[in-house]
């Protein structure tokens, strides 16, 4: 906003008064105070759960000069790039936003780039007929895709609080029960210790195990899943697995 606002051309609300539509001034005013719960201020508040955790998570954080808590979830979680979520990354950057970053430069006479908070401000200042109309329809779905990102994070964040295989073991400990090192959870121990070494199990050896460690994509985590021996891996095979994957 102070950028903006220092920024030679017209005052912002004669730009905001030349929008065509409420809601392409709502969507502007909004980024412009910070209202978009930018990682930068809100601190990923509604998904703290897919936050990076690992040491060579916080060493690619370190790298790039970048909290934790302001990392943008879209660019980490599915593609583990490191970038801060702020106003630039957003309206410049972030691939999340490119089909209508690239209608709008289409569209705009004189906006060819956005390569900085100067070609940002410049584009904010804009006098041409066409420009406020195409200006106002990038934030506007830009907001719309970021509601729908947010829906989705939240999503996975409580999906992972009820699945993540750390939680469940804890719990599952906290209440009394037996869990192998090897990921197995059983209702009770086995008389003979856990099979999960072993090449020569029987049925009977596995009648008490009632949860077990899988990889889950859509988390990009370990999570429990109801036991099945046909299935099994040890939990020590899916954790090396998933440090190949850089989850």
């Amino acid at each position: 906003m102070a950028q903006r606002l220092q920024h030679p051309g017209p005052p912002l609300h004669i730009f905001l008064d030349n929008l065509p539509l409420l809601s392409h001034r709502a969507a502007i005013a909004s980024f412009l105070c910070g209202d978009w719960f930018f990682a930068k201020f809100a601190k990923n508040y509604y998904a703290r759960n897919l936050l990076p955790k690992s040491d060579t998570h916080r060493s690619l954080l370190q790298g790039a000069g970048v909290e934790e808590r302001s990392v943008w979830l879209f660019c980490w979680h599915f593609n583990r790039v490191v970038a801060l979520e702020d106003e630039f990354h957003v309206a410049c950057v972030c691939p999340a936003y490119s089909q209508p970053r690239q209608d709008m430069l289409n569209n705009v006479h004189g906006a060819h780039r956005l390569s900085s908070c100067a070609d940002l401000c410049h584009l904010l200042s804009l006098k041409s007929a066409a420009s406020p109309a195409a200006i106002g329809c990038f934030f506007a779905r830009a907001r719309q895709i970021r509601r729908r990102h947010k829906l989705e994070f939240e999503r996975l964040n409580d999906k992972f609080a009820l699945r993540s295989f750390a939680c469940k073991r804890t719990a599952w400990r906290l209440a009394g029960k037996f869990s192998c090192r090897h990921g197995v959870l059983f209702l009770r121990r086995p008389p003979s210790g856990c099979k999960c070494m072993s090449s020569d199990s029987a049925a009977d050896d596995w009648s008490c195990a009632r949860f077990m460690p899988a990889m889950c994509p859509d988390l990009k985590c370990i999570i429990t899943v109801p036991f099945d021996l046909a299935t099994y891996q040890r939990l020590g095979t899916l954790q090396s697995q998933a440090r190949q994957l850089g989850w």
